[in-house]
């Protein structure tokens, strides 16, 4: 229905949505897992795509030149939580897992994957007594993420107070590993430089 379709407030906006109505079939959607197909929730390992989601991108899928989720949780612990695998009409789902280290094809279903960076196991080993050298906060905790490791914040008495005081000290431990620290919502990630979204995203639309 057409007083379905959201209103585009700047030129791009248009001019996208005008050309993804116009050929479809050559569209590519891109979606993010955590807070688009998921809610955000306190605990990560709690996190399942929205009910109706699955559904809706089975149904656009067949219309459009591909569906790609995009997110930096491995490819296939997105796939188990999304509930991606063997779903009639998302055979051609791709999902580019780790900030694109890692690809899940729905055709093969299997998991492709580049060499893991060594600064991870390093900051992996590390990582415990060097919160506790930094006191720091009950509830603060650390998610391991297979080719990135993250530190939460958001369970903390202070969950602010304890991001704030953490991202200097955990930024200087990264870089001495060769990682990059990337903040997000009261959680800070330490992981190889290179891996992002965007350019997982525009290296597969360039194959695409």
């Amino acid at each position: 229905m057409v007083s379905s379709l959201p209103h585009p407030t700047t030129p791009a906006g248009r001019d996208g949505l005008a050309a993804l109505l116009a050929r479809p079939e050559q569209a590519v959607v891109a979606l993010d897992f955590d807070g688009t197909l998921a809610e955000i929730v306190p605990d990560p390992e709690q996190a399942r795509a929205h009910p109706g989601a699955v559904a809706a991108l089975a149904a656009l899928a067949p219309r459009i030149a591909s569906v790609v989720v995009v997110t930096g949780r491995p490819a296939g612990v997105a796939v188990r939580y999304g509930g991606f695998a063997g779903v009639p009409g998302l055979d051609r789902l791709v999902v580019l897992g780790h900030y694109g280290a890692e690809r899940w094809d729905a055709a093969t279903g299997t998991v492709t994957a580049a060499a893991p960076h060594p600064g991870v196991a390093a900051v992996r080993a590390e990582l415990p007594g060097f919160l506790d050298r930094h006191g720091a906060w009950p509830g603060v905790w650390i998610e391991e993420k297979g080719r990135a490791v993250a530190v939460h914040t958001r369970r903390a008495v202070d969950p602010e107070g304890a991001f704030e005081a953490l991202k200097g000290p955990l930024g200087d431990l990264a870089a001495r590993h060769g990682l990059v620290l990337e903040p997000g919502r009261m959680v800070l990630e330490l992981r190889p430089p290179g891996m992002d979204k965007g350019v997982a995203l525009a290296s597969y639309l360039r194959e695409t």
